[in-house]
């Protein structure tokens, strides 16, 4: 009796089981997209971050020791030489003085040695915080002849710029410093950066109270005291002039006796 023979069809996949293996395919790919651009964003926001409060911290030590090195001349802070004086702007949150700056300060080069700069810090239009320098010199005609001071841009997104001022006879912080030929003893200086989500209150936010170990000059310090019925200018009783030669005293190259001084002799 013949054996019957059956042919069995080739396995194959049917269309539902190869669109359900694309649609799981599909989603780990998804699944594995969602979490790489997740990592990528946490990476980017964690590095924005960090650098947004490192310029917080940068500049709020650029203010500090330009801050520490200012300085002050009362004969020179009249209303007709005002290159000393001291000028804050809590409306414009601008702050203005004059620094002997350190030589690790930024920009200090810019001007060979003279390091005695008026100093400027102000927020412009785009909520950024600018550094303005120049000497104190060229400041009081810089207008005049269009001369544009150093600039340096400390820190992006600046939603806070604050600053209080120590008031002796208050005893207590104040926003506003309307003495503007003296130098306050402490000065309370705050930066923010960004914004909080669903607040207006500063991502990154820096203060420093920083004590100003300078004071005004007097004047009567900044130039020598004359003697009564002394002209300017003029020479004191038993001064000698430029050039003279104090009762007694030679001339250059000339021995008691009327002798020269010899050239050396050499061998």
């Amino acid at each position: 009796m013949p054996l019957k023979t059956t042919r069995h069809a080739p396995a194959a996949f049917t269309i539902v089981e190869v669109l359900m293996a694309v649609t799981i395919f599909g989603l780990i790919m998804v699944g594995i997209y969602a979490t790489w651009t997740a990592i990528v964003q946490g990476s980017k926001a964690g590095l924005s971050a960090a650098a947004q409060a490192q310029r917080a911290r940068i500049s709020i030590r650029a203010i500090e020791e330009a801050l520490v090195t200012a300085q002050m001349f009362s004969a020179s802070a009249k209303p007709k030489r005002m290159r000393y004086y001291f000028l804050a702007d809590s409306e414009k949150q601008s702050l203005s003085f004059v620094a002997r700056l350190p030589a690790t300060f930024p920009g200090v080069g810019r001007y060979g040695d003279t390091v005695v700069r008026r100093i400027e810090f102000s927020v412009d239009e785009n909520r950024n915080l600018i550094m303005t320098q120049m000497p104190m010199l060229v400041a009081d005609t810089a207008e005049e002849h269009d001369i544009k001071p150093y600039r340096l841009q400390l820190a992006q997104d600046v939603t806070l710029f604050m600053f209080e001022f120590w008031d002796d006879q208050k005893k207590e912080y104040v926003a506003e410093w309307a003495k503007t030929n003296q130098l306050p003893h402490l000065v309370r200086v705050a930066v923010g950066l960004g914004k909080m989500q669903n607040s207006q209150a500063p991502q990154d936010l820096v203060t420093k109270t920083v004590a100003m170990p300078a004071m005004a000059i007097p004047g009567q310090y900044q130039t020598a005291p004359m003697m009564p019925g002394m002209p300017p200018g003029g020479i004191p009783p038993g001064g000698i002039p430029p050039g003279g030669i104090p009762p007694g005293g030679l001339p250059p190259g000339v021995f008691p006796g009327g002798g020269l001084r010899q050239p050396p002799i050499t061998r």
